[in-house]
């Protein structure tokens, strides 16, 4: 994932919120909800990629839970 888009969609999204956060109570409840989870989803990739403390990778959690039911060769 390119960095730079990232974060230029993550500035954007906030940038959009702040001038309009006073009238976001007002959007139809799916826009609000659309807005909140763009924003989140943002933020929460950014911390993700940029984070510099190690992150508990996603694919290593559903390896470890998975452990018992998948075949692993042996070496």
């Amino acid at each position: 994932m390119n960095l730079m888009a990232l974060s230029a969609v993550l500035v954007f999204s906030l940038i959009i919120v702040l001038k309009d956060h006073k009238n976001l109570k007002n959007y139809k409840p799916i826009n609000r909800i659309l807005s909140y989870v763009f924003i989140g989803l943002g933020i929460g990739i950014w911390i993700y990629t940029l984070s510099p403390i190690p992150v508990i990778h996603p694919t290593y959690l559903i390896s470890q839970w998975m452990y018992p039911y998948i075949p692993v060769p042996s070496e």
